[in-house]
This record gives structure tokens, C-alpha cells and sequence, in this order.
């Protein structure tokens, strides 16, 4: 229980570094980037989904990274 417990604090903490590096890197995407023929499109819309998965998935891990208090 000790380990999952961990390991779900450092998932959270790098999901938070992912919504970082998409609230940053959603300046310089302006239209669109295509990489490979389209293999890799970026837009502002897809930026914004993704950081909302992000943070279901942060809320997702709140549920179960900390133990119950008994009252």
C-alpha cells in the first residue's frame, strides 16, 4: 500500500510537469504544426484537451494517493 501510495504522488507530479509543458509550449503553437506528413498535428485545441485530461488524471490519482483518516 506504501509503494502505490508513492508511486501515485510521483504520477501527479509529473502530470503536473506535463500541463507545464503544454501551458508553455501553447504560446508557440499559433496555426498548427505538422511533423511526418501530418503523423504529428499539434493545435490549440488539442493543447487544451490534453490538459484537461491531464488534470481529470490528476484528480483521478487525488482519490487514492493518501491514506484515510479514522475519526
Amino acid at each position: 500500500r506504501d509503494m502505490s501510495i508513492l508511486f501515485n504522488r510521483i504520477a501527479m507530479i509529473a502530470l503536473a510537469y506535463c500541463i507545464l509543458h503544454d501551458i508553455t509550449s501553447l504560446s508557440f503553437t499559433i496555426k498548427s504544426i505538422g511533423l511526418h506528413g501530418g503523423l504529428l498535428h499539434i493545435t490549440n485545441m488539442i493543447q487544451l484537451f490534453h490538459i484537461f485530461i491531464f488534470i481529470i488524471s490528476i484528480l483521478i490519482l487525488q482519490l487514492t494517493s493518501f491514506y484515510p483518516r479514522k475519526v
